[in-house]
């Protein structure tokens, strides 16, 4: 118990800042029985969180800052897993600052660690502190930083540089001055991925724009976090970028091509299949896999650490359907309900003539409630069940199938005993493939997608009734 008085004693000279107090030396037995934390033990995969720093320096000898942390720190590892640097001017301001070791000693505390650092002759208005991600541990090692929030802990990206603010000396000298050229150390800097262009917003696209060689329908900005001063260091890995087209409800992996120009920091993606009218893609751009080539202030960063998409920040993910001469969707089909028990239906009505032959049990799906349903019905769980269909209302036309259909009837099982009252219960999902017709009468309409592209839903557009 005298031991833990004179820590506390220690500690409270902090606040004292004209000159640096020497902390009253703790006993080796204190020391060795705060080091490890006997609750923690079995404590696997979690993360070390810094909270805190408590320091006034100044450029002299014996200066004290404390650490804190949220478990205690394995003393083992800070001989490299926490650093205090002395800075000085790069050669150029794409460079990190140039740095030089203080001279150091520590003392873990519970879940604190006390610092005393020499300053002496120091001229610069900060220093630098890196608790270093692969390196610095707690709990017997159970417990690493995860400063980028991937939840996977312990990564070299998981390094934090700390700025620490150093003030003068009583005497005066030698004077500070502040960094005028480089730029400290950040291992998980973003990079900044511009999709202005490729992914403004989920669209139509004019078919006959991409197919006369308009170069830029898919393309997307990103450079370096600065190497020079036109950064463009940059590595585009295999599945960064995934294409898929809708066939029949489902998206199918589409061949596509992707490629950097570092002279305008562009990516410019190719379908060597041109598109179609009608046809649907999905574009999935992975920006972990994004990163610069070569390291950049001792670092490859990139435009996502979130490596399993965990956070649900890695992926950009747009749709597009093309259609000829017009950008918009086909009219949002009109759905009304009727029927009795055994043979209930709902009605699907649209502006559009429907091409019936994109019509399948994969592209149009009923999906169906159970906890909304009314009691009686044999429907345990909520899912997609089978229907049938019957077409309505077709009149002559001259498109190809002779036919256009402008509504038909979905057919629910015999064994739904009764509509629910709650019109969220059933839905409808209309996928892209789901296409108008071509023809001369309504010339209008030249194979219009059914699907969502503009709200998302993986490219469905749901109608509930």
């Amino acid at each position: 118990m005298k031991t833990i008085h004179k820590l506390f004693l220690g500690l409270s000279l902090l606040a004292l800042t004209s000159c640096a107090p020497v902390l009253e030396t703790l006993s080796t037995e204190l020391v060795s029985s705060t080091a490890v934390n006997s609750s923690n033990l079995g404590e696997t995969n979690s993360a070390l969180t810094y909270i805190s720093i408590t320091a006034n320096l100044v450029n002299a000898a014996d200066q004290r800052l404390v650490l804190n942390f949220d478990k205690v720190v394995d003393a083992s590892t800070l001989q490299t897993g926490i650093n205090f640097y002395k800075l000085a001017n790069a050669v150029d301001s794409f460079t990190a600052y140039d740095r030089t070791h203080v001279v150091k000693s520590s003392i873990v505390v519970g879940t604190s660690i006390v610092y005393t650092l020499d300053l002496t002759g120091y001229t610069i208005n900060q220093i630098e502190m890196d608790l270093v991600g692969n390196d610095l541990t707690a709990n017997n090692g159970a417990a690493k930083l995860d400063t980028n929030g991937n939840t996977i802990y312990g990564e070299a990206y998981d390094t934090r540089i700390v700025s620490i603010p150093v003030g003068l000396n009583q005497s005066g000298i030698p004077a500070l001055n502040a960094l005028t050229t480089g730029q400290l150390i950040n291992p998980s800097q973003v990079l900044t991925v511009t999709t202005t262009d490729l992914f403004a917003s989920n669209q139509n696209i004019n078919v006959t724009n991409y197919n006369v060689g308009v170069g830029t329908t898919f393309t997307f900005f990103v450079q370096d976090t600065g190497s020079s001063a036109t950064p463009s260091s940059i590595t585009l890995e295999a599945d960064a970028v995934m294409v898929f087209k809708n066939v029949n409800g489902a998206w199918v992996s589409e061949t596509s091509t992707t490629a950097y120009a570092p002279a305008t920091q562009i990516a410019t993606i190719s379908l060597p299949t041109a598109p179609t009218t009608g046809n649907s893609y999905k574009i999935v751009l992975n920006r972990y896999l994004v990163h610069e080539t070569t390291a950049v202030r001792g670092f490859i960063h990139r435009a996502s650490y979130d490596q399993f998409n965990l956070l649900g920040n890695r992926d950009v993910v747009r749709y597009y359907t093309f259609a000829r001469g017009v950008t918009t969707n086909a009219t949002n089909p009109t759905l009304t309900k009727g029927g009795s028990r055994g043979a209930f239906y709902v009605d699907v009505t649209t502006t559009e003539p429907i091409d019936m032959a994109t019509v399948t049990s994969s592209s149009l799906k009923l999906y169906l409630d159970g906890a909304a349903l009314a009691s009686g019905e044999y429907i345990s769980k909520p899912g997609f069940y089978p229907y049938t269909v019957q077409i309505l209302e077709s009149s002559a036309s001259n498109a190809p199938s002779n036919t256009l259909v402008r509504s038909f009837r979905v057919f629910l099982p015999s064994y739904i005993s009764a509509l629910p009252s709650v019109t969220t219960s059933y839905s409808l999902y209309f996928a892209p493939s789901i296409l108008t017709v071509t023809n001369s009468i309504d010339n209008t309409v030249d194979r219009l997608s059914f699907g969502d592209i503009t709200a998302g839903n993986n490219g469905f557009r749901i109608r509930t009734f």
